[in-house]
């Protein structure tokens, strides 16, 4: 026996036999949709503003991700400002990257004093930021950031560490330093 297709036409029709007044509601126009209509008993569902902001998330480029990230760091809005003494290594692997780490504002510019990483081995705000701005200027792929800091192609140590939550190497964030160094006209 084939399995019911439950798609927009299937609704209609049980809309129209449930619920027969908001089915002549439709018809004559009180809704403007028929989403609106079976949203309206129940059959459809809107969506929740969580899954919203993921697919949302999911759509944008690397620097439109990198942007967010940088004005939420910047607004303040996820999570006060925390020196990186406060928090602790499990805590910081389970929190939102940006927000853990931020130290006061996440430093934007390339060839300051501060360096990549943080005590803890995490990368900083600033550094990830920038390093996907690179990518998305330079339409780079990790494999070749990591073959222009003379790694394998396939070692996914800095993805992981771009992604949040994982330590980096030392030698391998020094590698990043001169990477955004020598980067640093990219804009």
């Amino acid at each position: 026996m084939a399995k019911q297709k439950r798609d927009n036409e299937y609704l209609m029709r049980r809309l129209e036999n449930k619920y027969p007044g908001v089915f002549a509601d439709w018809q004559a126009g009180k809704f403007k949709s028929p989403r609106e209509a079976l949203i309206s008993v129940g059959l459809k569902q809107l969506p929740k503003q969580l899954n919203v902001l993921k697919n949302a998330w999911l759509k944008a480029s690397a620097f439109e991700q990198a942007e967010f990230r940088r004005l939420i760091c910047i607004s303040g809005s996820v999570a006060p400002s925390v020196g990186s003494s406060t928090i602790s290594s499990s805590s910081r692997r389970a929190a939102s990257t940006s927000a853990a780490k931020t130290t006061s504002k996440p430093k934007v510019l390339v060839g300051s004093s501060s360096r990549a990483i943080d005590p803890d081995g995490y990368l900083q705000p600033w550094a990830q930021i920038r390093t996907h701005s690179v990518m998305h200027l330079r339409k780079m792929k990790m494999g070749q950031v990591m073959v222009e800091m003379g790694y394998k192609r396939l070692d996914p140590a800095l993805g992981l560490a771009l992604s949040g939550g994982y330590r980096i190497r030392p030698d391998m964030a020094n590698a990043l330093e001169q990477w955004l160094d020598n980067n640093k006209g990219i804009k």
